[in-house]
């Protein structure tokens, strides 16, 4: 046995070495599916380091608009703007002239009729043709109807309600549904695409002379632009309740098929 064996060599033991003291470093671990983090940048402090990846809607199961609501962001413009274009298209109903000879004749005239028992009637509602139905008059007259067979002429001009003044009242009331229908279809568009498109959305429409003529109009065509909006809104939102009368699934976009 030489000298320079110890005695734990005698016993067979092996001294342990100062390396293998040492706990072994372990690899880091993967990070989970949901926790992903992107490279190295900078944090929400701007000091450089890595962040933390926020889940998206498909990730979450969730639609746009539910998503944006549980995480607390907005999706629309502010009920000051909106209250705003409610007031300009009621402005519009009082100021804008009447461009729509049929807007006259076709409707105004057979409201008035139906009101207070005077009034021209175009050959399309005469009984011997019968080609225009009464039912869409009656959706805006009714006012009207009230004022002139209910209450009278003579009292309700007593109190102020004048023939002018019911015209222009029903006037407003037509330009103010327009724009609720205009501020729902604004806020779909909020809902879908975030808060940037709602405002382009909003400018849009405020700046469009088209609509303005049309908001306050006795006339189909406006009220097709009416339901229009309204239909395009509820689309737009992902979470609709029945489109044309069919149920649809949370998350799942209707598809709109166009009938000739």
């Amino acid at each position: 046995m030489k000298k320079g064996e110890s005695k734990a060599s005698k016993s067979g033991r092996v001294p342990p070495s100062p390396r293998s003291s040492a706990a072994t470093p372990q690899p880091p671990a993967a990070p989970a599916a949901d926790e992903v983090s992107e490279p190295a940048g900078r944090t929400a402090a701007g000091a450089p380091g890595t962040q933390r990846r926020r889940r998206s809607s498909k990730e979450e199961g969730l639609t746009r608009s539910q998503f944006m609501r549980a995480t607390g962001q907005r999706s629309a413009i502010g009920a000051g703007l909106l209250f705003f274009l409610i007031a300009v298209r009621v402005a519009g109903a009082w100021l804008l002239p009447m461009t729509d000879c049929d807007e006259t004749f076709n409707y105004w005239e057979p409201a008035h009729w139906l009101a207070f028992g005077s009034g021209m009637q175009t050959w399309e509602y005469a009984d011997v043709f019968a080609l225009r139905s009464w039912l869409f008059v009656w959706i805006y007259a009714w006012p009207a109807v009230l004022v002139g067979k209910v209450i009278g002429a003579p009292a309700a001009a007593s109190v102020g309600l004048t023939k002018p003044v019911v015209f222009y009242l029903i006037k407003s009331a037509i330009a103010a549904a327009t724009a609720c229908a205009e501020i729902y279809c604004i806020r779909g568009v909020g809902a879908r695409f975030g808060l940037r498109a709602s405002k382009v959305a909003f400018v849009v429409s405020l700046a469009s002379a088209g609509t303005a003529i049309a908001a306050p109009q006795f006339l189909p065509s406006s009220f097709a632009m009416v339901c229009n909006c309204v239909a395009l809104g509820a689309w737009l939102r992902l979470d609709t309740v029945s489109v044309v009368g069919l149920p649809v699934k949370h998350g799942v976009r209707p598809t709109i098929v166009a009938v000739a």
